[in-house]
C-alpha cells in the first residue's frame, strides 16, 4: 500500500525578532516570485555536493555543472590537518565559510566544522555538536539550521554547537525527517518514508512557523541533500537526481554523471 507522510502539528521553538525578515505567508510569497532564481545559474553562483566518490569514506566536495547536465567536478578534499574528514552528514555556505557536519562514525565524530571558502580545507574552526544529519545557512536571517536525530530541526550556534529546538513536525511510524534547504526565507525539508511512495516536503518560516506544503515527490532512501536553485534539486545517497519545478512539477530520478557517487548534502553560493 503507497504510505502518505503527512505532517499533523509543529511545536513552536524560541522566536526571534529580525525586521528583514518576511513574517506573513503572503509578504513571503511575494518575496519568493521577485527572488525565485536569484542564488543560482547566473554568474558568480554555483551549486555544490558533498560526498564520497567510489569506496573511500572521505569527504569531497564537488561542483555541480549548471542544468540539464549537473555533471559533478571535483573541486577539494575535506581534512583536519593531515587528516581525512571522514562521514560528513551536511554542508552549508555562506559568504565567508564552507560549513559541514559530521556524524558519529566520522573520524571527526560529531562535530561543526567550519572552513574558509577557498580550499585547501584544511584548518577548520571546529565545535562539538551531537546528531545532525542535515545543515543548511539561512542568509535571511543569518542563522545556521541543521536536522538532529531525523526528527527536529534546530537552530546551531556555529561558536559553541548549542542547539534550539525549532520546530518539532508529527512524524509518521518508519518516517524521518531529511533534506533541509534554504528557500527564499523559508526552510524546505522532506518527510521520507525510504519506499518509492509519494512522500511529502514542506516549507515552514523560521520565525514566524507558519508551514506550507510545496509539492509531493519520492525522495528516494537514505539521507541525500536538497537544495532550492529557483526549483528544487533532489539527489540520493547512492547518485539519483531529480528536480521539482517552482510549480511542484517532478522529473524522475536519473543517474548523476560521472559516478558513483554517494551524496550526503547539497548547497549553493
Amino acid at each position: 500500500a503507497i504510505t502518505f507522510c503527512f505532517l499533523l502539528g509543529v511545536s513552536l521553538g524560541c522566536k526571534k525578532s529580525d525586521p528583514q525578515l518576511k513574517t506573513t505567508a503572503q509578504e513571503t510569497k511575494t518575496n519568493n516570485s521577485a527572488n525565485q532564481s536569484a542564488r543560482m545559474w547566473v554568474t558568480g553562483k554555483q551549486l555544490y555536493a558533498v560526498g564520497t566518490r567510489g569506496g573511500s569514506p572521505n569527504a569531497s566536495l564537488y561542483k555541480l555543472a549548471a542544468p540539464p547536465s549537473f555533471l559533478p567536478a571535483w573541486y577539494a578534499d575535506f581534512f583536519v590537518g593531515g587528516t581525512p574528514v571522514t562521514y560528513v552528514t551536511g554542508i552549508a555556505y555562506t559568504t565567508d565559510a564552507i560549513i559541514i557536519s559530521t556524524g558519529p562514525g566520522s573520524s571527526y565524530a560529531n562535530k561543526i566544522l567550519i572552513y574558509s571558502t577557498l580550499p585547501p580545507f584544511s584548518t577548520p574552526t571546529i565545535v562539538n555538536c551531537l546528531g545532525i544529519t542535515d545543515i543548511e545557512y539561512n542568509e535571511y536571517d543569518g542563522n545556521l539550521y541543521g536536522i538532529r536525530g531525523n526528527a527536529q530541526v534546530v537552530q546551531i550556534n556555529w561558536t559553541t554547537g548549542a542547539v534550539t529546538v525549532n520546530l518539532i513536525p508529527t512524524i509518521p511510524t518508519g518516517c524521518r525527517i531529511t533534506g533541509l534547504c534554504n528557500y527564499n526565507g523559508l526552510l524546505t525539508y522532506c518527510i521520507s518514508d525510504a519506499t518509492s511512495a509519494p512522500d511529502t516536503f514542506y516549507s515552514y518560516n523560521p520565525t514566524s512557523f507558519y508551514t506550507t506544503l510545496p509539492f509531493s515527490t519520492d525522495w528516494g532512501v537514505g539521507d541525500g541533500g536538497m537544495q532550492y536553485v529557483g526549483g528544487w534539486v533532489i539527489v540520493t545517497y547512492n547518485g539519483l537526481l531529480k528536480t521539482v519545478t517552482g510549480a511542484g512539477v517532478s522529473s524522475a530520478f536519473s543517474a548523476i554523471p560521472g559516478g558513483p557517487y554517494f551524496i550526503t548534502d547539497l548547497t549553493s553560493s
